[in-house]
């Protein structure tokens, strides 16, 4: 395959996949800053200040569409500009399976006159047998590398250098699968995910195999993630692993630790290294709230409640659980058009609230303004204004 037509097809490959659905979706902006000691591209390690941008195009926990960037600047006077873009879909088909498409493509450039380029896609099977998910699919990659290098216009003797651009290509095929297990807490602010994946790559000439184990859980505003991973190959032999730490200062704003190994980068030919990192990180947004679900035949809420809704005409059994009172669960009362509600007595403040479908899945209503919990489920904020008022969730009071 020709490599500069793959790095070109993936962002129109994210595009037909994905940008239909901006238009609806749920958009969230962030922006890193951090400082550490980190390695480049060439192996050289210096103390370095990071930027990232980035922001995220979601509709529901299956479509997903991120556009980033990254600006490294070294002690070492030494820089690198860079910029991501990657999509993510997955649609059942039934008996538990669906399929799964992932997309990526990367570029930086560096004050060494380097630039690393590089796109992949992965289509995948999964298996989802309640909280595990077995998966399993194919990567197809390239790279591309170049460096500009000055060469003198003739051997040994002093003169005006010639420029010349020294590029390489590479490509990869690589089937990879493993499996992914999640556990729930007693409310959606608890979580914690699991994931082991094999991939076994040849690289030129060469067999690479990389096996990894990763877990994350998140508990209220800490979030904790970690992985370790092992590389076998005949030029390198290597154990690596990552550690994070997020704790949610406030609202949106975040202290982030972080520190890891990570080995070569077979598509580029950058060199492996290390890092260490502390920042903070400012998220943004959300998209403007639809239309929440309205009850039918039912009296308003008595005066002094706040009614909280979702829609939810397949249920059986529907509860609903907040920080207002530590997360208790409530049960919530069938509407006529499949509408089910609570009206409960909350004190004025803004909090977090979602429902429970017959015991087994967390839900938050369609249009409420919600949090991502980074394991596909969500909880939904609340502000209670006045605890004397009559504040109606699907009446359109509550933001």
């Amino acid at each position: 395959m020709n490599t500069r037509r793959l790095l070109g097809a993936v962002p129109a490959i994210c595009a037909a996949m994905l940008l239909p659905m901006t238009t609806r979706a749920q958009t969230t902006g962030q922006i890193a800053v951090g400082a550490g000691s980190a390695t480049d591209e060439r192996g050289v390690r210096s103390n370095a200040v990071m930027v990232l941008p980035s922001v995220t195009f979601a509709s529901g926990a299956d479509a997903q569409l991120s556009i980033g960037g990254d600006a490294t600047f070294f002690q070492n006077d030494q820089w690198s500009l860079g910029g991501m873009l990657g999509a993510h879909s997955r649609g059942a088909i039934g008996g538990g399976f669906a399929v799964a498409l992932n997309a990526d493509a990367d570029a930086s450039r560096t004050s060494y006159d380097a630039t690393f380029a590089t796109a992949e896609l992965t289509p995948s099977l999964e298996f989802s047998w309640n909280a595990l998910t077995l998966f399993g699919g194919v990567r197809g990659a390239a790279g591309y590398t170049g460096v500009t290098t000055t060469q003198p216009a003739v051997q040994g003797i002093p003169g005006p250098g010639t420029t010349v651009l020294v590029s390489e290509t590479r490509t990869l095929y690589a089937p990879t699968y493993g499996a992914r297990l999640r556990v729930m807490g007693p409310n959606p602010e608890t979580a914690a995910q699991f994931v082991y994946q094999e991939e076994p790559m040849r690289v030129g000439n060469l067999r690479v195999t990389d096996r990894t184990l990763s877990g994350a859980m998140i508990a209220g505003p800490l979030t904790l993630a970690a992985s370790a991973g092992r590389r076998v190959a005949p030029d390198e032999n290597l154990t690596f692993g990552s550690g994070t730490l997020e704790y949610e200062l406030s609202s949106g704003i975040s202290l982030d630790l972080g520190a890891g190994r990570y080995p070569s980068n077979r598509l580029t030919g950058a060199a492996g290294g290390n890092y260490v990192s502390a920042g903070v990180s400012l998220k943004l947004g959300g998209s403007r709230p639809h239309a929440l679900p309205r009850v039918r035949g039912v009296d308003p809420p008595p005066r002094g409640t706040t009614r909280l809704t979702i829609r939810a005409p397949e249920a059986q059994e529907v509860e609903i659980a907040g920080d207002w009172d530590d997360w208790q669960l409530v049960p919530a009362i069938r509407a006529e058009n499949g509408v089910w509600y609570a009206d409960l007595r909350i004190p004025p403040g803004q909090y977090r609230y979602a429902f429970r479908i017959d015991g087994r899945t967390w839900r938050v209503p369609d249009g409420a303004v919600a949090v991502d919990d980074g394991f596909g489920g969500k909880s939904a904020y609340v502000t209670v204004r006045d605890a004397s008022a009559t504040d109606s969730h699907d009446a359109g009071e509550v933001l």
